[in-house]
């Protein structure tokens, strides 16, 4: 019976009787035994071929223990099922990927404050998968509906990081997925995973050059949004004031010229004045050998914009030339 409702459940003609019967089967003593049978039906080798089996699945253990209809009577626990949910993304159907990562986000957003860290790390276990499957995906409709979903999972998740007592689980593990998906994020989430990578920079620990420079590479180097590269400007600026008289010389070597000496070509306007300031603060008060090659390519940016400028008759690229004027002062 539960497998035949388990199929009729995706026609729109017969999904609302479906849930009913099942609501009505798993309210009664036979509950228990409803629920394990949709674990099975989710973690059996050959349900993978059928998608619409496992689809409804989902369907039912979400809405019956955290949905909006969820049966009073039912008392398992999220990470009593979650792990059958886990089992069930294997058969890649972008529906039942779809299904999954809707349930989540309905567990997430209604029951997300209250949460326990083993079911956080199952659900970031399921969204690592989603992700997963999105990034494979060739069809642009599903990949897209599956991707939207994600990002509104995430989003809800990342409102309960921000009030940290509410998110109990893997900040690490969240943001590493976080910054798999950073490209297709609005610029905010992006601006708050700076942050966050910014805290682990603590130059007590053994790497924290190493991520210094990742979080240069992944959100200045590499990324074209300019408030996000502006804000890895800034760690970088808080990181030199912080530690400067004890690490200059590594920082200078191993981070600001490696990723800064070709600012010149950069074809950020904004970027070119940001970096070129913080080349004159730090030629200011320089005490490496490395000072001429600072110099050279803070004048590289001058020659840029000066030869800018007589090219098109005005004054719109004077600023990074004016702050090369304090080196003479």
């Amino acid at each position: 019976l539960i497998v035949t409702l388990c199929l009729s459940v995706n026609r729109e003609a017969v999904c609302h009787t479906s849930w009913q019967l099942v609501s009505n089967l798993l309210g009664t003593h036979l509950g228990d035994k409803g629920i394990y049978i949709l674990c099975c039906i989710l973690e059996e080798e050959g349900s993978d071929e059928n998608a619409l089996l496992l689809q409804g699945a989902v369907y039912f253990l979400g809405m019956s223990l955290w949905g909006a209809r969820r049966v009073p009577s039912l008392r398992h626990s999220y990470p009593s099922v979650l792990p059958s949910i886990v089992k069930a993304l294997r058969c890649g159907r972008m529906p039942v990927v779809y299904e999954v990562v809707c349930s989540v986000d309905r567990l997430v957003r209604k029951y997300g404050q209250s949460l326990d860290f083993v079911t956080w790390d199952l659900v970031t276990d399921i969204l690592e998968k989603v992700a997963t499957h999105v990034e494979s995906e060739t069809s642009l409709e599903d990949g897209s509906r599956v991707a939207q979903c994600l990002h509104h999972v995430c989003c809800c998740i990342e409102d309960l990081c921000d009030n940290r007592k509410c998110f109990t689980g893997s900040p690490e593990r969240f943001f590493s997925l976080v910054e798999k998906l950073t490209l297709k994020r609005p610029e905010s989430c992006a601006l708050a995973l700076v942050l966050f990578r910014a805290e682990s920079i603590v130059i007590t620990s053994p790497d924290w050059m190493e991520k210094l420079c990742s979080l240069m590479e992944n959100y200045y180097r590499n990324e074209t949004r300019t408030n996000i590269r502006l804000q890895a400007l800034a760690v970088l600026s808080s990181v030199l004031s912080s530690c400067r008289y004890t690490f200059e010389d590594e920082i200078i070597e191993v981070v600001v010229l490696p990723y800064m000496l070709s600012v010149y070509k950069d074809s950020d306007m904004t970027v070119r004045t940001a970096v070129t300031q913080l080349l004159v603060d730090l030629a200011y008060d320089c005490h490496t050998p490395h000072f001429c090659n600072i110099v050279n390519a803070i004048n590289k940016v001058a020659n840029r914009e000066i030869g800018e400028s007589k090219e098109h008759g005005s004054d719109a690229h004077s600023e990074v030339c004016d702050v090369t004027v304090r080196l003479s002062q």
